[in-house]
């Protein structure tokens, strides 16, 4: 499947364009995202959750995943994937950050950054730390004003939709071997996504998420290789 890149950047948030790789409603509200967003970096490193006194941009957030690829050993990041986390208790959350920590693995010299985003933190602090320490281990920042998450939808949780695909998912996740809950700690009814950006820092793919579904990994690998392709 070939995925048609889409030109919008950070740096000019008055000016994009529609494409299929991205959701129409997601397009409405960027603008409003690219100016608003006030990311808080959060330090989880030495089993500690501590989060930094100042904001930084959406734009700024996408740099510093860059950089710290280049730090890593890549001459030249070429694309970055943020990570938008519903709850980081959940096992479902859980299965995506291992999926995409492992996409991204698959791209050679550090050639692909990541970040996530969150909502709250000094909630499931312990939940927070299993998922940067066994599956996403990449810089984590909090939504102050949940603007990304207004980006994809505000879209909640469909409790009937979520307990229909439960066995599956159950089944999925014993497979993979995979720990967390459905039920606990924090805010956990607005759903999250994945969006893809280029070196530019124009989103080229949104993925809303589906509650009870695994990541269309295929999907996102393909939106990744349109960037490097560039």
């Amino acid at each position: 499947m070939s995925i048609t890149p889409t030109q919008v950047n950070l740096q000019d948030s008055s000016s994009y364009s529609t494409a299929s790789s991205v959701p129409d409603d997601v397009y409405k509200r960027l603008p409003k995202m690219y100016k608003s967003t006030k990311l808080a970096p959060v330090d989880l490193k030495f089993d500690m959750v501590r989060e930094e006194s100042h904001t930084v941009s959406l734009k700024k957030a996408h740099k510093a995943a860059l950089r710290s690829q280049v730090l890593s050993g890549s001459r030249k990041a070429q694309a970055s994937v943020m990570f938008v986390v519903k709850r980081p208790g959940c096992i479902l959350c859980h299965e995506q950050g291992d999926d995409l920590q492992k996409l991204v693995g698959e791209f050679s010299n550090q050639s692909v950054a990541a970040f996530a985003c969150i909502k709250e933190i000094n909630v499931d602090d312990e939940g927070l730390l299993t998922l940067y320490k066994n599956y996403f281990q990449f810089p984590f920042y909090r939504d102050t004003e949940l603007s990304v998450y207004s980006a994809l939808g505000d879209r909640k949780v469909n409790v009937v939709t979520a307990l229909r695909r439960w066995y599956s998912a159950k089944k999925r996740w014993e497979k993979k071997g995979l720990r967390g809950n459905m039920i606990g700690k924090g805010e956990g009814m607005l759903l999250g996504g994945v969006m893809v950006f280029n070196r530019k820092g124009e989103l080229q793919y949104a993925y809303k998420e589906q509650i009870g579904l695994p990541l269309p990994i295929d999907e996102i690998r393909t939106a990744i290789k349109e960037v490097m392709n560039e």
